[in-house]
């Protein structure tokens, strides 16, 4: 009900939020095997959530620069398989090596997809 009465800002808020995504993008992750991902999102909460999910590293921007350089580094030469990072932090994350093999979009309580807040990129798998 929480979702129906918010204004457009709140219903944002509440679906960025919505902890089904969690599972969504594991679901994700787990139609394609072998290759890496990239979790990028809004709210560093969920990431922290999804990222103790997965196992995965977690960039915020409060990361040391060195650490974020040496995750991205590590991500790029394929010994990370799953990164997840904050919007604050993705800077530096543009990568040509990798596609967007789904994005997670919040969802509310009726199903409905009003904006993006997480996003999941994979890369083709190493030959």
């Amino acid at each position: 009900m929480a979702y129906a009465l918010a204004d457009e800002r709140e219903r944002f808020v509440i679906a960025s939020r919505n902890p089904a995504k969690d599972e969504l993008v594991a679901a994700v992750l787990a139609h394609h095997p072998g290759a890496q991902a990239l979790v990028i999102g809004y709210y560093v909460q969920q990431l922290e959530r999804i990222a103790r999910v997965l196992d995965a590293p977690l960039i915020t921007g409060k990361t040391a620069r060195h650490e974020r350089d040496e995750l991205y580094d590590r991500f790029r030469a394929g010994s990370i398989r799953t990164l997840c990072v904050s919007k604050a932090a993705r800077s530096s994350t543009r990568s040509s090596r990798t596609r967007p093999a789904s994005r997670s979009t919040p969802t509310s309580a009726s199903g409905s997809s009003p904006s993006r807040a997480t996003r999941t990129r994979c890369s083709a798998p190493r030959s």
